[in-house]
């Protein structure tokens, strides 16, 4: 018998399609053992008869499991619970916590279930580390948008830490026993999209700025800013040694100046929320949006992690 017919009527039409080739294959395979030659005419029968009724009743009961399956799903719709401004003062609640490093409150606000699977201290040591740019909480903060989709809540709100740097905030809910519970969390800059339509450069530093060495004079900047101009440097982002500090542009943005540890190719990080307390010698790993390539590369809307 050949599993791949098995597995492919299987998947094309589940339950259903899995009897059908299996009735198939029975038969095809009685058929290729050739025995009938060598049994009496009457056991010949009673074989034929016994395969005919037993695969297709097999058949039959994998059909109408497979009916009823389709039937019972076509009528069956999702709910999810409302959206209340439960889930907006947990949303703030978390935030508020978790950007002031008070870790046991925004802990607690998460389900049970998450609790089992994350003790205090690991969720202690992976937020410190996925908020480890922040140096303090914003200076204000307002709701955007709620939306439900797909069993899963996205509230958002914008967080403002300067005249220059604001942050999109998001946590997740998903439904537990009836009701929004809090899943997940991220943090991004306000400049990147909220969808799914980031372009991905996966080159290094040094290979961006070779890439611009390489193109003629004339060509060169239009040709970079088509090649890189507003793709992003995704995670897991490029591991870079600060060189220094650049100019400072509000309260707790500033530009950063800093290299490749490998080839020392130079990569300019402009507007960094506290990165104006980034010391010489310090790595960090980055995220964020091409800016220009030329003999170095030039980030915006930036994301680190030390």
């Amino acid at each position: 018998m050949d599993p791949s017919l098995l597995k492919v009527v299987g998947q094309v039409a589940g339950i259903g399609g899995l009897a059908l080739g299996v009735f198939l294959l029975i038969f095809r395979e009685v058929i290729r053992k050739n025995i009938f030659p060598n049994l009496a005419q009457i056991q010949a029968y009673r074989i034929i008869r016994m395969i005919v009724v037993a695969t297709f009743l097999i058949a039959s009961l994998g059909i109408a499991a497979w009916t009823f399956v389709q039937t019972r799903g076509a009528g069956t719709t999702r709910t999810d619970p409302p959206v209340t401004d439960r889930e907006r003062d947990i949303a703030q609640r978390f935030w508020q916590s978790a950007l002031a490093a008070d870790w046991r409150t925004a802990y607690d606000l998460f389900p049970s279930v998450l609790h089992e699977q994350m003790a205090f201290a690991n969720f202690v040591k992976a937020s410190s580390n996925a908020l480890s740019q922040f140096a303090g909480p914003p200076i204000r903060r307002h709701f955007e948008t709620a939306e439900s989709r797909s069993g899963d809540l996205i509230v958002s709100s914008l967080a403002a830490f300067d005249g220059v740097s604001t942050f999109r905030e998001l946590l997740t809910f998903q439904v537990q026993d009836g009701e929004w519970v809090p899943w997940s969390f991220v943090i991004n800059p306000v400049e990147w999209p909220r969808a799914n339509e980031y372009v991905f450069v996966t080159s290094r530093p040094s290979e961006l700025v070779a890439d611009s060495a390489g193109t003629p004079e004339p060509d060169r900047s239009k040709s970079m800013a088509e090649r890189y101009g507003g793709k992003y440097v995704g995670p897991p982002g490029w591991a870079l040694v600060v060189e220094s500090g650049g100019a400072r542009t509000a309260d707790r943005t500033c530009d950063v100046n800093a290299r490749e540890p490998q080839s020392g190719a130079r990569v300019t990080l402009l507007n960094v929320l506290d990165g104006c307390g980034l010391h010489a010698g310090t790595r960090i790993q980055i995220v964020g949006r091409i800016d220009s390539v030329g003999d170095a590369v030039y980030m915006n809307a930036v994301r680190f992690w030390k």
